[in-house]
């Protein structure tokens, strides 16, 4: 595991910096005892209010992300009249209307959390408008575009080609494994292939018109960081220009995160590199979900037994921002199987793994996604129903906040899962961070423990065979209710508990079977 060092420094970074102190663009300024970032992809703005209401102080979240909030388009020959993927068809740069609701609810939405210590980061669009033949038609906020003409609300645009040069005759990426393609050509559509119209990212007019748009969501509306999309189709120097013009108040810089798909391996994507743009922010550590995944099914060579060194070539937690899915994966838009990671359609899996994630040490700021479902319908080995949009209807909240209700089509609330509430305070605790992983154990195979020094203890088993084993815990003599399935103090119906005895021990028993494979708990917990 890297050194502790690493995370004293990530910890002083985003906790501990107050007053007028300058930050960088890789902090994300979270409160003390926060470091989940909620991906709300598909909520609405008056729904996403509610939630940061219901979350309130103290619930372990930092910060909501939310999608791209400028003008889109429609997409027409779609399934439906809308898609998942629109709101990265830019059409302008007006925030009067998405499909997640108004410019009045987006600046609601925003206070609203704000009031609630959570911050709001906004996914957002640099790279390119909407796709090349779309003709003359309106975009969501009323605006008429012609792509055709590129003709855009406000100016025309500069577009391709960059004088660094895309070098192919149609202006369009034919090779993904040239960075100068991907750099300095048009980017296809994710589902049809056809090209979407990339800004002059190195033209003066352009960077000012991008950081006026961001400029304008930091000073007026109070957003207060920003994620990437596509960035790696943007060279870094660009990047740099516009990054360092972003408003600083009383030293406060937005946090910056990049979309750059460094699966690091033989794999066209990987061409480029986290490297390139983490100097300016943080990158989004894509390979972090798929490498747990694979230990945890026992998958490509790995296993639970490998959990010590599941961090092994990654960036690390100053650097990085950690997820288990997002809506590209969940959708195999990158082509790494359908079931390449997992996601909330196999929720004992998928719950367990998130817990893994904010349980083990070096994770540093951990997004959780919690977006909506559909119908699948597999042909060929692809999901020809990925496509659909976000069902434009309020979540149908269970009883006790225990998630939603979504049905074949509809959100899922992932965050409001028991499991994932305590999970996010877990990992937001300051002593917690501070502590590596200690009393490693595992069978060899599909079956694990540690404890993070004598604050807390982790038991996994995704084995075929019960696991009951005497184990050392770490932590003080005494009952402990387990955090998946118990409100953290004192244990409901249903509840788990770990005995721990005088000298440490606990005898551990997870079954095959059972609906929670992980076992988390700690000392003097307070659950939200």
């Amino acid at each position: 595991m890297r050194l502790l060092l690493a995370l004293t420094i990530a910890v002083s970074l985003h906790n501990h910096v107050t007053g007028h102190e300058s930050r960088t663009h890789g902090d994300p300024n979270c409160v003390p005892g926060s470091n989940v970032i909620l991906d709300f992809f598909g909520w609405e703005y008056e729904h996403i209010a509610a939630e940061c209401e219901h979350l309130g102080g103290q619930s372990g979240v930092c910060a909501i992300q939310i999608s791209p909030p400028s003008e889109h388009m429609y997409a027409p020959g779609a399934i439906s009249d809308t898609t998942w993927y629109q709101r990265w068809r830019v059409v302008s740069f007006s925030l009067e209307n998405t499909d997640a609701g108004s410019a009045f609810q987006f600046n609601l939405m925003i206070q609203t959390c704000n009031a609630n210590n959570i911050q709001v980061f906004a996914d957002v669009e640099l790279n390119h408008m909407t796709n090349e033949d779309e003709g003359n038609t309106l975009g969501s906020a009323g605006n008429s575009f012609n792509s055709v003409t590129k003709e855009y609300p406000g100016k025309i645009y500069y577009f391709f080609p960059r004088s660094d040069g895309c070098m192919t005759e149609s202006n369009n990426i034919e090779d993904f494994g040239l960075p100068a393609q991907i750099r300095g050509c048009r980017l296809p559509h994710v589902h049809s292939g056809e090209f979407v119209h990339d800004l002059k990212t190195e033209s003066l007019e352009v960077q000012t018109k991008l950081v006026e748009y961001l400029n304008r969501l930091v000073t007026e509306f109070g957003i207060s960081g920003f994620r990437i999309a596509h960035a790696r189709n943007i060279p870094p120097h660009d990047i740099e220009a516009i990054i360092n013009r972003l408003v600083n108040i009383n030293g406060q810089v937005p946090f910056v995160y990049y979309e750059v798909l460094d699966f690091s391996e033989n794999y066209e994507y990987s061409i480029i590199r986290n490297h390139e743009y983490s100097p300016h922010g943080r990158i989004e550590e894509i390979r972090a979900g798929e490498r747990l995944t694979e230990m945890f099914r026992g998958t490509n060579n790995r296993s639970l037994a490998n959990l010590e060194d599941w961090d092994l070539d990654l960036e690390g937690p100053i650097e990085s921002v950690f997820f288990i899915d997002d809506p590209y994966t969940v959708r195999d838009v990158h082509n790494r199987g359908i079931n390449a990671v997992s996601s909330h359609r196999n929720r004992r899996e998928y719950e367990a793994l998130n817990a893994l994630l904010l349980a083990i040490p070096n994770t540093g700021v951990t997004r959780i996604l919690s977006s909506y479902t559909w119908p699948q319908l597999i042909v060929e080995g692809k999901d020809i129903n990925a496509e659909l949009p976000p069902p434009m209807n309020p979540p149908n909240l269970l009883p006790g906040g225990e998630g939603c209700d979504p049905g074949e089509y509809g959100l899922t609330c992932e965050h409001r899962w028991t499991s994932m509430r305590n999970m996010f305070v877990f990992n937001g605790l300051d002593n917690i961070l501070l502590t590596n992983m200690t009393n490693f154990w595992s069978n060899g195979l599909q079956m694990a423990a540690f404890g993070r020094g004598n604050l807390a203890f982790v038991a996994i088993n995704n084995g075929d065979n019960t696991m009951d084993e005497r184990l050392q815990t770490g932590l003080p003599a005494g009952v402990y209710c387990d955090l998946m399935t118990g409100p953290g103090v004192e244990c409901g119906e249903g509840s788990r508990t770990l005995e721990v005895d005088e000298e440490g021990f606990a005898e551990v028993v997870i079954e095959a079977s059972d609906d929670h494979p992980i076992i988390v708990v700690r000392v003097h917990f307070t659950p939200h």
